[in-house]
């Protein structure tokens, strides 16, 4: 099948390369864009799409950068491997930010611990132990 058909070119790929670089402004990102198009040279109208399609509106852009970093290290440069990448440390994140909000809940809500169980003797026991060792009497 000739998708070629269905692609959009009314914009030229130099002006999706320079909304592509809008889209996060940090340096990886643009090291990561440019890498991406020189990898993927005859999909790069594909990628850049990709990007304004999925990686525009980014929840966490600390987790978003961790995901660019990351495909960077590993050379993993295509934009869904980064979307992969960026859901995946997200779905982490949120499973590390429950575990720890729970342990916090666990604490604050765990009841003091009792003290041991001491046996109470009466005064007279005393009494008649000091009594006995003092020679015995009052």
């Amino acid at each position: 099948m000739n998708r070629d058909h269905f692609r959009n070119k009314t914009v030229s790929i130099k002006e999706l390369h320079k909304q592509t670089l809008l889209l996060h402004n940090f340096e990886a990102w643009k090291v990561f864009v440019e890498i991406n198009e020189k990898t993927y040279p005859r999909y790069v109208r594909d990628q850049y799409i990709i990007a304004k399609n999925k990686l525009s509106n980014i929840a966490d852009t600390g987790i978003f950068e961790m995901a660019v970093q990351y495909c960077l290290d590993n050379k993993t440069f295509s934009m869904t491997e980064l979307k992969d990448t960026y859901r995946h440390k997200l779905k982490e994140h949120k499973e590390e930010q429950t575990v720890i909000h729970n342990a916090f809940l666990g604490l604050l809500h765990k009841p003091k611990p009792k003290g041991p169980a001491v046996a109470k003797r009466s005064v007279s026991e005393y009494e008649t132990i000091v009594g006995c060792s003092h020679g015995g009497g009052k």
